[in-house]
Parts: structure tokens; C-alpha cells; sequence
């Protein structure tokens, strides 16, 4: 083929960026798509990296009266975009169009905590990718050949991933609207069965799960009173991560990578999970959260920032909290011990000497 199939997935790259940056309010976004040229034509994937993003299957071949794209694709880039940059780069050529966006139907979390995998298969560990609390809206973009795994984005972070089928109910577009407008609340405590964090309706002060006629609406009884505050929002989220230190059964936490459910927690999925149970909508790892904030420097820090850590200087691995006085709240699995805890920057300990080497940025979040 006399083109640049590396060119073409730079154009590709370029495409998604804009729409994300646009669609998710994060600046930044980086990625990068493969391609693969074999006897069938050229093939566009994004790396596995970036599965959590977009979701590509392209490929190009020859036939008898020119070429043909088939495949599929998400989140909805305008279907013109893409074929323009296969028209420019193959002027002379005439292009079969045969692609569609990846959709495969709608759905909720059903359970209290959905385990999201990279690969489908019911395997944790590395292929734990993250976690998805109940009532959370998903769409499904395609299965396994025996529907027993679903490629879902979930609604509240944009993550993809794949989950169990049994961890979900699928529903009508109209049902999922429905249930996706209601005004909402994200449970402060664990509740009758539900983690912190969880997606209940919200109605007249009281909180549902899930309904699709009012027959089945049962309310859930709120072992607190919902009530106004005098705090302010970063004085929220303060007291809302510290919570986590106490010794409450259910908030014994411990690190677990890609966790989201209380008591198993990585570090981006604390700092999610604080700001969900404040009404604040965050991506799921630390360097997403990090194209989501405000840059500040270090200086300009206060309660209820975000200070980040980076392994390898490129982007953030780590997140935490900043509480005041040079101090942060996190979840890793070293230090003193697993889960959450307190360090401070510029700190006399070891663990937080490492930390200050790896100190990577900070962020305000403003939404």
C-alpha cells in the first residue's frame, strides 16, 4: 500500500484527543495507537495503555475495486472525521466505508461492587483494572461471544473496561435516561448493603435504588440525617477522607490495586471515592485526575488540593489529598503500613523522603 499507516494513526490520535479533551474537561490527553500491517491489510488499535479510553478496531484491506474499512470505534467521533483522514491520505484511491460505532446496548451496576478487568476473564491481580460502586449508568459497547463479559464504559469516569455480566442489569435507552436524570445521592456511610460512594435517587430527601416503576421504588433508610453544613467544600472533602483512618470495621482499609470499594482501595480510587461522596465527579487514575485539576505549584497549595507523585517523571502514578500544615492524606501499600495514612512533604521519614523525590505536580480542582 503506498501510504503511511503511521501517519495516519497520528491523525487518528489527534482526533480522539480533541474529543476528549472536549467531552471530559481534562487538557493533556495523550495517546497512541498502533498499527499493523499483515496480509489482511492494516489494522488501528490503540495500546493497551489507552484501552481504558477509547475503544478502536479498525482495518483496512484491498479489494477487487479499491479498498474497504470495517471496524468499529469509541467514544462517538463524528463518523466523517475519520473517513476524511482515509480520503486525504489515499487521494486516488476509492474507499469502501464500512463502520460503525461501538454500541452495544445500556445498563446499570446492580451490585455493591463490580469488578472492572482489563482482560475477560475472572482473574484479579494484574488484571484488576478498577471497580464500579452500585447505580452507577454504564453503556456497553460489545461481549463475549457467550455475553458472559461486557465491554462497558462506565458514566461517572468514562472508564472502559470489561465486567461480568451477572454485575450489571440492562435496560431500554429510555429506562437508563430515566434513571440517569434523576437527581442523585452518593452515600457518606456504608447503608443496607451499599458502599460509600454508591449512586442512589435521590427524591423528595429520601434515597432509592434503582426503579423502573414506582411499584419497585423501596427507600433506603439513612442512618444519618441529611442536613446542611457549614463547611465549606474543602473542609468537606477533608473530613470526608479522614474518616478513613478510623477503625471502624468497614473502614479498615487496605491497598488493593484498582480498587474503589471500601475497605480496598488504590491511591486515585480514595481520592474518587472522597470526592464522589462529596458530589464531585473525578476521573479514576491519578494522571486523568491530574489533566482534570487546576496546575498549581506547590506553594500555592491548600486543604482539599491534589499533590502528585510520578515513578518515572512522565505523567503521575501516585495521588493524594493535601490537609494543610505540608501534610496529605493517601492510600499506598508501603509506608508504615497498607491503606490510608498521613505524610508529610519535606518530611524526616524515609518512605516520605521517597515520596518528596518522586513529587510530580499539584492540583486545584474547581468544578
Amino acid at each position: 500500500m503506498t501510504l503511511s499507516a503511521d501517519r495516519i494513526a497520528r491523525r487518528l490520535e489527534k482526533i480522539f484527543c480533541a474529543f476528549l479533551e472536549k467531552t471530559t474537561q481534562r487538557k493533556g490527553i495523550s495517546l497512541v495507537l498502533e498499527s499493523k500491517i499483515s496480509q489482511d491489510g492494516i489494522s488501528f488499535a490503540p495500546s493497551a495503555r489507552n484501552e481504558r479510553e477509547i475503544l478502536i478496531s479498525l482495518n483496512l484491506s484491498k479489494i477487487e475495486k479499491g479498498y474497504k474499512l470495517e471496524g468499529n470505534w469509541f467514544p462517538e467521533v463524528p463518523e466523517e472525521e475519520l473517513m476524511a483522514v482515509f480520503a486525504e491520505e489515499m487521494p486516488q484511491e476509492k474507499i469502501f466505508f464500512s463502520c460503525q460505532k461501538a454500541l452495544h446496548g445500556y445498563g446499570i451496576v446492580h451490585v455493591a461492587c463490580a469488578d472492572l478487568y482489563a482482560k475477560p476473564v475472572l482473574e484479579k491481580g494484574d488484571n484488576l483494572a478498577s471497580q464500579l460502586l452500585y447505580g452507577v449508568p454504564v453503556i456497553l459497547l460489545e461481549s463475549t461471544p457467550d455475553k458472559s463479559f461486557f465491554r462497558i464504559q462506565g458514566q461517572q469516569d468514562g472508564y472502559i473496561a470489561w465486567i461480568a455480566s451477572q454485575s450489571i442489569k440492562q435496560m431500554s435507552k429510555k429506562d437508563w435516561d430515566a434513571w440517569k436524570n434523576l437527581p442523585k445521592s452518593y452515600l457518606e456511610e456504608e447503608c443496607e448493603g451499599f458502599f460509600p460512594g454508591s449512586t442512589l435517587a435521590y427524591i423528595y430527601d429520601d434515597c432509592y435504588p434503582y426503579f423502573s416503576q414506582e411499584k419497585e421504588k423501596k427507600k433506603i433508610s439513612l442512618p444519618w440525617t441529611k442536613k446542611e453544613s457549614s463547611q465549606t467544600p474543602q473542609e468537606k472533602i477533608l473530613s470526608t477522607a479522614k474518616k478513613f483512618l478510623q477503625k471502624d470495621e468497614w473502614k479498615k482499609t487496605t491497598y488493593l490495586w484498582g480498587g474503589t470499594c471500601i475497605p480496598k482501595l488504590d491511591c486515585s480510587g480514595f481520592v474518587q471515592t472522597v470526592f464522589r461522596m462529596n458530589h464531585i465527579l473525578l476521573p479514576r487514575d491519578s494522571d486523568q485526575q491530574y489533566q482534570f485539576s487546576t496546575p498549581i505549584t506547590k506553594e500555592q497549595l491548600q486543604q482539599g488540593d491534589l499533590v502528585f507523585f510520578s515513578q518515572h517523571g512522565r505523567y503521575p502514578t501516585h495521588v493524594g489529598i493535601y490537609i494543610g500544615n505540608n501534610l496529605y492524606i493517601h492510600c499506598s501499600p508501603a509506608g508504615e503500613y497498607s491503606g490510608i495514612k498521613i505524610n508529610q512533604l519535606n518530611g524526616a521519614k524515609e518512605y516520605e523522603k521517597l515520596l518528596d523525590r518522586l513529587f510530580f505536580a499539584a492540583g486545584r480542582i474547581l468544578r
